[in-house]
């Protein structure tokens, strides 16, 4: 063998040499768990405070109040909204008072989250609230307390579908799997927007 081949065959040996040196040398991969604990955040703010439908006469049908619309604004919420009415007292009140032209005892409305530059933005189109006065109503001045429910709306990440948008909602697949959607196995789950299956891990017959 000649010198000069002899001292090529040197020459990478040791480029060769180098680049391992060069290399990071593994001794494990060590993993962190994580958590996170994602709070629902509700706040509502119900105006006016007092529906004064003032002076009205016995027989009198749809008298609107003094001032006029319920507004109920989830600015500072960070989801849907559900508000409903529990219980409503007085007797003259919990037979005649009327939300959108039903009774209010049956009332409920979902406030939907808008998302607008990662903030949640609600339509504020108010409730028109009327009052019937039946013919026989005593004279004299009633006063009432209407009792709402507010609550975190149906919503994607649940872990329940229901919604007809959601095709699943996280651990409930809607009784799907794998096999259902074609594939001879595997683990079937949900996209994070609940659009739709996640197939990924399921398998195909070769």
């Amino acid at each position: 063998m000649k010198g000069g081949e002899k001292m090529k065959k040197l020459l990478v040996f040791l480029v060769m040499m180098s680049l391992v040196a060069m290399m990071p040398m593994v001794i494990g991969e060590p993993q962190q768990d994580l958590m996170v604990s994602v709070q629902s955040m509700t706040n509502i703010n119900i105006t006016p405070d007092l529906l004064n439908f003032g002076p009205v006469v016995p027989g009198t049908i749809g008298s609107v109040p003094v001032d006029k619309n319920i507004v109920f604004d989830a600015t500072g919420s960070n989801g849907d909204i559900t508000v409903s009415v529990s219980s409503i007292t007085a007797g003259l009140f919990l037979n005649g008072l009327m939300l959108d032209g039903s009774s209010a005892l049956n009332f409920t409305k979902t406030l939907v989250c808008n998302i607008d530059n990662n903030v949640c933005s609600y339509d504020k189109t108010p409730v028109v609230p009327t009052l019937n006065v039946p013919l026989g109503t005593l004279a004299g001045t009633q006063t009432g307390v209407i009792n709402y429910l507010i609550s975190a709306a149906k919503f994607c990440g649940d872990d329940i579908k229901n919604r007809a948008s959601e095709v699943c909602d996280g651990t409930d697949l809607n009784s799907k799997t794998c096999l259902t959607e074609g594939f001879n196995g595997g683990t079937l789950s949900c996209k994070l927007d609940c659009t739709g299956f996640n197939t990924s891990l399921c398998t195909s017959s070769s």
